[in-house]
């Protein structure tokens, strides 16, 4: 019996950095029985797509099926760059209670310090990574998928100093940062990680 099907969510934005975050646009392109069928779709899309330079990635999500709205969640996210080559996954069923033993240390493609964009929301932020996602090393013993996750300093903080954000929507730095905006982030990360140092 079936229990989940993926939804295929195309991202795409302006190239042009005017602000010091971009807009993302979201577009749900449909909800498919199987990871294969969500993937043929998303190989198509990145033949006929109009404008397909504006495309910035793809989200394939794995949802659960017959259950109440709101008392579940991701099942699996993976995302893919705009050619169709996968970038990272969250396999954790986000649904589960301290589950999560933390991310193998060769799935973390970045590190502290590393300049990225990351979706959040309906922008993709510029920032710097200030921690990493957990690693079963670590010794945590109640990680819910929902901590796999990089701490990032957003260059905009308009949200908060820090955000979490998922593997699956962070990203290498692609468009071109004036280099007085990457000071700017390496200082609040210097700033940041002195405060922890204080704290511990």
């Amino acid at each position: 019996m079936k229990t989940s099907i993926f939804c295929l969510e195309e991202i795409r934005c302006d190239d042009e950095v005017e602000q010091d975050y971009l807009e993302a646009y979201r577009r749900v392109m449909g909800y498919y029985s199987s990871l294969g069928k969500a993937l043929s779709a998303m190989k198509k899309n990145t033949v006929k797509a109009y404008c397909p330079e504006e495309i910035y990635a793809y989200l394939i999500g794995e949802i659960p099926v017959d259950g109440e709205m709101g008392d579940s969640d991701w099942l699996s996210v993976r995302s893919y760059d705009p050619s169709g080559k996968l970038l990272e996954e969250c396999l954790h069923d986000y649904n589960l209670v301290n589950k999560f033993e933390g991310r193998n240390k060769a799935d973390i493609h970045f590190n502290i310090g590393d300049i990225v964009e990351a979706l959040y929301g309906e922008r993709i932020e510029f920032g710097i990574v200030a921690a990493l996602p957990p690693t079963p090393e670590d010794g945590f013993k109640t990680l819910d998928a929902l901590d796999d996750s990089y701490l990032i300093l957003p260059l905009v903080t308009d949200y908060d100093d820090h955000i979490h954000v998922a593997p699956t929507y962070v990203f290498a730095l692609r468009h071109v940062l004036p280099e007085e905006k990457c000071e700017y982030l390496r200082n609040m990360l210097k700033i940041w990680l002195g405060k922890k140092v204080v704290i511990q």
